[in-house]
Order: structure tokens, then C-alpha cells, then sequence
């Protein structure tokens, strides 16, 4: 019995699918290859084997059981960067990270002047957990500073020196200053009158009888009427306290007994008892950090151009925001990325904050769009892809693609 071998001048379609390898009567059947490995299809038609990787450096002695992280780190057009993060021990109380830094393939040495080639970070104290997994640990760039943070410990800095051989890596405890949050908000009803100095900016208050607490820094004064709310900033004795208004008051008339409030129960929003932010970015001079293990849905925006300074203030067009993604479900951020709009990346949904070519993102004109319903999956970054911003879906089957639709005016 005579056998037909028909030839094959082109595989443009690729490897196809199982279920599809009795469909002669497609034209791509006869452009693919039942399977195909370790190969690479040209637009052209041929294939060409895939390309290897070149071997730089035997990494085995930072614990690669641990996990691994590869950070690009691009200071320049010229002046590039890989960084290596190794998790070298992940379990309390001493949880270090890892860092070597390569230059044209090549180790940096002698970090620091060290005569290492590596430079190690101690993690800090861990929330809710003994151990630390470095594929939860998400970044950010601006200039020669790199943001890490992990919602298991506090962020902290990779900065670049003078030379390729200078880098620190150091806690941003210190630097930051923190928002404050009512997780169990307590609200008591002075029976004395309270009096202004000023109508706004800030403001001393002084009771007719003692009535605030050491402890009452950075929380609330509210008066019935709506005419003043203000933020505690500084204890001076039981009758007499200073703070920023957030609404003025109506004049510097003593406020009756029985009808203003002092809200209590405010707290830092991150902390080792809270967790800390699992996703950060850099967008039109604010640093943005989203997603906690107590605020999983919380966005939040530093002052403009003072990066590290998160506090809420007098609601300025530069001052400090902090908005709630508010679905009818709980939506986990998972990503930020700073692209035509800044986008937000959930556990259920994708969403982007809507602006005009002239308009800043500020306090008071902040909204966050719902944009569609797939769902991101955790510590997979997005990434930029030529206009659009390609993630993988949650179930972490399929690549999606984030794109923004001049007819829908909104992302698809």
C-alpha cells in the first residue's frame, strides 16, 4: 500500500491543540505541528531552536530552597542593574534577605567596601507568621531608590551610592510617616464647653474641665453641627489640646456641653500588629501603597513629592489621601501600576483611577472606577505591553490584557 508524505512549508499556526488534530477541514491544520519542544516559531514560517541561558554565578549557598528574586534596577539608559534578592533565612528572629548586584553580567564585589559581595537586610519582626515567603515582596523605583515591601514586615529601601559598589538597604520605619485608622472606633460625650482660639489651620481647644488624655494625640474632636472636626496633634494638659482642623469651626464661640464628640480608637494603619502594605508604586509625584493584611482593600497616597509622609492633613490638593475600594465584595489589592491612569489590581476586579490630561489626583477629587471583573492572581506583577498592561487572572490559567478603549472610555 503506497504511503502519502505531503510536504509541510510552513508552521506559523504552532503546537495544536489536542482536541483539534482530527479538523482537517482547517486551513490551520496544515500550518501547526501535533507537538512541538524546546522550539520557537518564526513569523516567517520556520522555527528555530529556543536559545539557552548563559551561566552567570552558582547562587546554591543563599539558600535557594528559600526562593529567589530577580529586580531590575535601572538607574539610567546606561547605567542598569539586576538585583538578586535570596531569602538566606526566613524564620524569626533573625530573617534576612540577601542582595547581589550584577552590572553587564557581572557581580558587583566588595559591596561597601565590605569585601563582600552581597549585602544582607534583617527583616525586622514578622506579622502573623514565624516565617516569610520572598515571592510575596513587591517594588517600586524612583531614581536610585528602590521601595520593597512585603505585608509580612515593614518596607524598606535599596539605595544605590555614588558608585556601583555602593548600595544600602535600610528600614523605612523611621522615615515614614504612618496614617491612622479606626479599627474600633470609641466615641465619648464631654459635659463641659469647649472653645476655639481660631475658626481653622491650627487650632487650640480648651475645655472647662479635664476631659483629653495623654494618649489622645491623633485622634478626633467633632462638633454635632458639622461646624468642626479636628485631628488631636499635640496633648498640652487634661483641658487643653492643639490640632489642624479638617472642617473649620463656625466661630471661636465656647462650644455648649453635649454637643461634640471626641473620637477615640484610632491607631496606625500599618504596624507588626496590623501588617504592612503588599504593593506599592510611583504616580505623578506621590508614592502609592495598597492592599494589608487588616486594610486589604485600602489605597493609599503620600503627600506630593514627600514620599514617605502618608498622615492626613487639611485635605490640600497635596496633601496625604487615602481611599477604600468600595464593591460589594472584598477586593484584595494585589498590584499597582502607574500607566495612563493609575491602575489597581484586585483579587476580583481591575480598577483605575480616572483623570484629565490636566488634572492631578488630589484628596478631594479622588475616584476609583471599576474597569472589568477578572481578578488578578497575588505576587505576579503586571507588566507594560505596548500601550495595554498585561496580567495573569486569578486562577493563573490565562494572560489578560488591560486595555483602555477610546469608544468606552474606560479600560476593557
Amino acid at each position: 500500500m503506497s504511503r502519502i508524505q505531503q510536504y509541510q512549508a510552513s508552521f506559523t499556526v504552532g503546537e495544536m491543540d489536542p482536541l483539534l488534530r482530527g479538523r482537517v477541514d482547517l486551513q490551520q491544520y496544515y500550518n501547526s505541528v501535533s507537538e512541538a519542544t524546546n522550539v520557537i516559531f518564526e513569523p516567517q514560517g520556520g522555527f528555530s531552536r529556543r536559545p539557552g541561558l548563559r551561566f552567570v554565578q552558582d547562587i546554591t549557598g543563599d539558600s535557594p530552597e528559600n526562593g529567589h528574586m530577580l529586580i531590575p534596577f535601572e538607574f539610567s539608559t546606561s547605567s542598569n542593574f539586576m538585583v538578586v534578592a535570596s531569602a538566606t533565612i526566613t524564620t524569626m528572629p533573625n530573617a534576612k534577605i540577601r542582595f547581589r548586584i550584577y552590572k553587564n553580567q557581572q557581580l558587583i564585589t566588595n559591596i561597601n567596601g565590605s569585601g563582600d559581595d552581597y549585602l544582607e537586610y534583617g527583616v525586622g519582626t514578622l506579622y502573623g507568621t514565624t516565617s516569610f515567603d520572598i515571592n510575596e515582596m513587591y517594588y517600586t523605583q524612583s531614581a536610585d531608590t528602590l521601595i520593597c515591601v512585603h505585608p509580612s514586615f515593614r518596607p524598606f529601601s535599596l539605595v544605590r551610592g555614588a558608585t556601583d559598589s555602593d548600595w544600602t538597604a535600610t528600614s523605612l520605619a523611621g522615615s515614614l510617616t504612618i496614617p491612622r485608622h479606626a479599627f474600633t472606633l470609641v466615641t465619648t460625650r464631654p459635659t463641659t464647653t469647649l472653645t476655639p482660639n481660631k475658626v481653622d489651620g491650627t487650632v487650640t481647644l480648651t475645655a472647662g474641665s479635664s476631659i483629653f488624655q495623654s494618649t489622645d494625640v491623633d485622634q478626633f474632636v467633632e462638633v454635632d453641627d458639622g461646624f468642626g472636626r479636628l485631628r488631636i496633634t499635640q496633648f498640652i494638659s487634661g483641658t487643653e489640646v492643639k490640632g489642624i482642623t479638617e472642617v473649620p469651626f463656625f466661630d471661636t464661640t465656647a462650644i455648649s456641653s453635649n454637643t461634640y464628640i471626641i473620637e477615640r480608637g484610632y491607631e496606625n494603619s500599618w504596624s507588626d500588629q496590623r501588617g504592612w502594605p503588599r504593593t506599592a508604586t510611583f504616580h505623578e509625584g506621590r508614592l502609592y501603597f495598597g492592599g494589608s493584611a487588616s486594610l486589604p482593600s485600602t489605597l493609599f497616597g503620600s503627600k506630593v513629592n514627600d514620599f514617605f509622609n502618608f498622615k492626613a492633613a487639611e485635605g490640600l490638593d497635596d496633601d496625604a489621601l487615602k481611599v477604600t475600594l468600595a464593591t460589594d465584595q472584598v477586593n484584595s489589592i494585589t498590584a499597582l501600576r502607574s500607566g495612563r491612569d493609575l491602575q489597581i489590581f484586585t483579587t476580583g476586579s481591575e480598577f483605575f483611577v480616572p483623570q484629565g490630561d490636566l488634572d492631578p489626583i488630589t484628596p478631594s477629587n479622588i475616584v476609583i472606577k471599576s474597569a472589568t471583573k477578572r481578578g488578578a492572581k497575588p505576587n505576579i506583577r503586571p507588566q507594560a505591553a505596548e500601550g495595554g498592561t498585561l496580567f495573569i487572572q486569578r486562577q493563573g490559567k490565562s494572560i489578560r490584557e488591560l486595555l483602555f478603549s477610546d469608544v468606552e472610555l474606560s479600560y476593557v
